[in-house]
């Protein structure tokens, strides 16, 4: 299972470790160069009482850029497989550039296993958010 290096990374790690799988955990640096391809996605579901979507990120084609985002979802997900070091490390910074922020990890007993990563129309206001309550919490322990 490969997760990408830094923060994400260490906090999905620890997800893993949560349910006894901390072993299996390899870190793999992010490809930090600008794509000039666009994503190729695969449909996996379509909820359409909640508006969810899920895709997988299947590879990058020279053939247009579409857009990441769907314009129908309201929760919009994104599968990125966790098999193969190359795929972490470069999809993970597509889709951070995109909006797109790892939510968690779907496990699979016969395929790789996928990092979940879900649109945030603004991402700081998330990282935000993510502090605050912590920051709220914490005055509480005082």
């Amino acid at each position: 299972r490969y997760l990408p290096e830094g923060p994400w990374g260490e906090w999905l790690a620890s997800i893993l470790a949560g349910v006894g799988l901390a072993e299996s955990v390899a870190f793999t640096p992010l490809e930090r160069r600008a794509w000039r391809e666009g994503a190729v996605l695969r449909p996996l579901d379509w909820n359409a009482s909640l508006r969810l979507e899920r895709r997988g990120l299947v590879g990058f084609s020279a053939e247009g850029t579409p857009a990441l985002t769907s314009e129908r979802a309201r929760v919009d997900l994104i599968h990125l497989p966790m098999g193969e070091p190359q795929w972490v490390a470069e999809g993970t910074p597509v889709l951070l550039a995109a909006g797109f922020l790892p939510t968690g990890i779907r496990l699979h007993q016969h395929e790789p296993d996928e990092l979940v990563f879900q649109y945030v129309a603004a991402p700081w206001a998330a990282r935000e958010a993510k502090y605050s309550s912590w920051h709220f919490a914490y005055s509480f322990m005082q």
